[in-house]
């Protein structure tokens, strides 16, 4: 019987507290008690451990008669740990001192500047730094100037066309070759001193950023061409090539940028080295330089940095500037000097200033998937991509709640990694609370970061179809940060959604629906054994048009089943010309941990299928009587009421039979011919070949996975459902035995 308790109207309780976080009250004062729809909204400084924007409770009535209680986006314990606490207390003393992460080139008695660093304080880390003097190889996220003025979007184009930008398009002066994806970050796409963007004050227009060096890999600028150009003060390392006898000037502490003062040189091209002279610079005083005594307290060792990262941030990589010079198949890759007009690869190269006559190493002068080169003695359609891994910027560690926090967040009502393009949960409405619109209405025409334009829109989807995906949050273009959908207001057009990361971050080795669109897993061989092809190599190019359907991004090395065109699950390239096959990746089990035998639109069906009923409870049924003593005890008190959900039931239970003449709406599991013997799985080509490729989903009533081997008439033959031997080659199919119903 349900409670009947009398209704104040009013929480009587107080609500559950995040430790940290900030509070604010909408609909009330925080005065006790609180009225039926009063909310407390948490903010967390330092960001919510579960990926949250923000966390809520609401004084909430129902419709059961129990009394009013506060209903929160979080768990009490979960309150304990979700809001980290602040470091900014943080008063340590560090050195920074050391060469980790480089390599001793020389030794040499010196003065050398000390620098502390305050707090847990890190080195700074690529791509949040500059490996260049100009930087136009940053992709950071910097996006105010050196003094604190808020940059403007690159694509709004606030001023025109900036006079140092080259008469090619706007876009074509930005890594792959956009203004969009860069938003409002600071960056150098005319190739000034330094990074630095367009501000609202129309007296400057725009102003350099502060983007420090990195201390882990990169060079210093140029030697300044007088002291007084070193800032705070800094040294000068003359090395003279012992066999020619000439020498090169280099600054090797020059920067005093809090926090992140460190020492290191840039790299020399001298195959043999020795020191000449060490100059100390003084600031403000020209030609105020002096030769520092060699015999200074202390010996100290220069580092050279490491090479620039051997890795990509981006899917199409315009910002690597590595020197990978060699293919995927292993081909060396040709100078490109000669291959392009020289205008166009210095204005797409991160490293222009290097382009020389030696200069092969793989870059993407224009947008295409990923780095390439042309390979050597071949022609200017020769051309292959390159290895180049996606660089690790993130602890994947990092993205996982505390323990204790988040464990409601399971896949797929969550996402597996930063951009959550795998996601494929419910969630229907923004961060701010706007009501998605449906993918597969095109409110807005074809969004500009859907990668290769020349497809049709719904090609850009996970399965390539919008339409099962509803009006749910997804991320189907190349660029947005994570899920997002349409909202109405045509002057927004679309905003971010709130997705939390999941609790556990491993891809499931399972998919979710149909086609495994979304399946993200590290499965690489096929159900026959064969090992999958790389995506990158030649025999992917088709695939990788579809580059939007990829439920991750592509580098070098990802030779992972995945979902893309449409079909019965994840596949991959088994060899030249095209050659594919089907990889065993199985439905996820139900949240009970049931596997189902048939399912339509990736949900249960049958024995098994999850029944809502009237009072939107959902029941998994293991079977018909469990079911009918689920009703009786939560449900019904009457044998009436008991009989009449029962008989709603039975209804959707899947009959072994056929309704029809020919039974291609046969969902049955029957699973052996008329003969007797045991059906081939439809996705395998063993013990006979078939051609699934001439299939479509429409052709099966239900979904298909890899051990799904029961009759069915995709084909509408006259005979009934068949299925192929799977005991043999002779014969290659036979009929099956189904009744009429």
């Amino acid at each position: 019987m349900l409670p009947t308790t009398k209704k104040s109207g009013k929480c009587l309780d107080d609500y559950s507290r995040i430790e940290n976080a900030e509070e604010s009250f909408e609909g009330w004062t925080g005065e006790h008690p609180a009225p039926v729809g009063a909310k407390v909204v948490f903010k967390c400084k330092q960001g919510f451990a579960d990926g949250s924007n923000m966390h809520a409770a609401i004084c909430s009535s129902n419709a059961w008669g129990f009394p009013e209680s506060w209903a929160a986006t979080f768990t009490e314990e979960e309150g304990a740990v979700l809001c980290p606490p602040s470091c900014e207390n943080g008063s340590d003393l560090r050195v920074h001192e050391g060469c980790e992460g480089g390599r001793t080139a020389l030794e040499f008695h010196t003065l050398i500047y000390r620098f502390e660093l305050r707090g847990e304080l890190e080195p700074n880390s690529y791509p949040e730094c500059r490996l260049t003097a100009k930087g136009r190889e940053y992709t950071g996220t910097q996006r105010k100037t050196e003094t604190g003025k808020e940059c403007l979007r690159w694509d709004s184009k606030p001023y025109g066309i900036p006079p140092d930008f080259s008469s090619a398009d706007y876009d074509e002066h930005f890594p792959n070759r956009d203004s969009w994806s860069h938003e409002n970050f600071c960056r150098n796409p005319s190739g000034k001193e330094r990074p630095w963007c367009f501000v609202s004050d129309q007296t400057i227009k725009w102003e350099y950023c502060d983007i420090p060096m990195c201390d882990d890999r990169g060079e210093l600028p140029p030697l300044p061409s007088r002291c007084d150009h070193c800032g705070g003060g800094c040294l000068f390392l003359f090395i003279r090539n012992v066999e020619s006898g000439s020498e090169k000037g280099d600054v090797i502490e020059g920067r005093n940028q809090f926090p992140h003062e460190v020492t290191f040189m840039r790299k020399l091209n001298f195959e043999r080295k020795e020191v000449a002279s060490v100059t100390e610079c003084r600031p403000g005083v020209e030609g105020g330089g002096r030769e520092v005594d060699d015999r200074a307290s202390e010996r100290i060792r220069v580092c050279l940095p490491p090479d620039p990262p051997e890795c990509k941030v981006t899917q199409q990589g315009g910002e690597y500037m590595g020197r990978r010079s060699v293919t995927l198949s292993g081909h060396p890759c040709r100078p490109w000097a000669g291959s392009m007009p020289r205008a166009q690869l210095e204005l797409a190269f991160a490293d222009a200033d290097a382009i020389d006559e030696r200069h092969n190493f793989c870059r993407n002068p224009d947008g295409k998937v990923a780095p390439w080169c042309y390979r050597e003695n071949g022609g200017n359609s020769s051309w292959e991509f390159c290895d180049i891994p996606f660089c690790k910027i993130r602890n994947p560690a990092c993205l996982q709640p505390p323990k204790g926090v988040g464990a409601r967040y399971e896949y797929p009502e969550c996402r597996l990694s930063e951009r959550g393009k795998e996601y494929v949960g419910t969630t229907g409405q923004t961060a701010n609370g706007r009501p998605c619109l449906r993918w597969d209405s095109q409110p807005y025409g074809m969004p500009w970061d859907f990668f290769n334009q020349t497809i049709p829109y719904e090609k850009h989807f996970l399965g390539g179809n919008p339409t099962p995906h509803a009006n749910h949050c997804r991320n189907p273009g190349l660029h947005r940060r994570r899920p997002w959908c349409f909202v109405s207001d045509p002057h927004v057009q679309w905003e971010y959604c709130d997705i939390p990361f999941c609790h556990d971050i491993k891809p499931p080795e399972c998919k979710q629906t149909a086609s495994g669109g979304e399946y993200a897993g590290k499965r690489n061989v096929t159900l026959l054994g064969s090992p999958c092809q790389r995506w990158l190599a030649a025999e992917g190019q088709e695939a990788w048009g579809l580059l939007s359907q990829f439920a991750d991004g592509l580098d070098g090395g990802h030779d992972y089943c995945r979902g893309v065109d449409g079909g019965f699950g994840p596949w991959c390239y088994t060899g030249a010309g095209g050659r594919w096959e089907y990889c065993y990746v199985p439905f996820c089990a139900t949240r009970e941990g049931e596997q189902c035998r048939v399912r339509v639109g990736g949900e249960c069906v049958g024995e098994c299928r999850s029944y809502v009923s009237f009072l939107r409870v959902v029941l998994t049924c293991r079977s018909y009587a469990s079911f009918l003593r689920v009703v009786e005890d939560n449900f019904a008190s009457t044998p009436s009421q008991v009989q009449l959900i029962a008989d709603e039931f039975a209804e959707m239970r899947i009959p072994e039979c056929k309704k029809t003449e020919n039974g291609k709406e046969y969902m049955g599991t029957l699973n052996t011919t008329a003969s007797g013997r045991p059906c081939q799985p439809w996705m395998s080509q063993y013990p006979n070949r078939h051609e699934m490729a001439d299939r479509s989903e429409g052709q099966f009533p239900d979904d298909l996975y890899p051990s799904h081997n029961f009759c069915r008439n995709p084909d509408a033959r006259d005979g009934g459902p068949w299925c192929h031997n799977g005991s043999g080659q002779d014969p290659a199919w036979e009929f099956c035995d189904v009744p009429k119903c």
